[in-house]
């Protein structure tokens, strides 16, 4: 892809596949952290399931991993 610029959103910004797809943003996991373990957005915790696990604690999270990040990068490089 030859492009000038690159959109990149976490996955905190819930914008809808179909307009990721459309304007070509691309969209980084992030970590969700719970009692029980850590779950990464849109991999091993969908957006029901968190609400869900957060009416019974309030997680932490963290940004995605830098290997997520260059992954993205040479996706776009290519």
């Amino acid at each position: 892809m030859n492009h000038s610029i690159a959109y990149i959103v976490d996955h905190a910004s819930d914008i809808d596949e179909e307009i990721l797809k459309k304007h070509q943003v691309y969209s980084l996991p992030f970590a969700i952290n719970f009692s029980d373990g850590e779950y990464i957005t849109g991999e091993s915790i969908d957006r029901e399931s968190l609400f869900e696990k957060m009416k019974e604690e309030i997680p932490t999270s963290s940004v995605c991993s830098m290997d997520r990040f260059d992954q993205i990068l040479d996706k776009l490089r290519a």
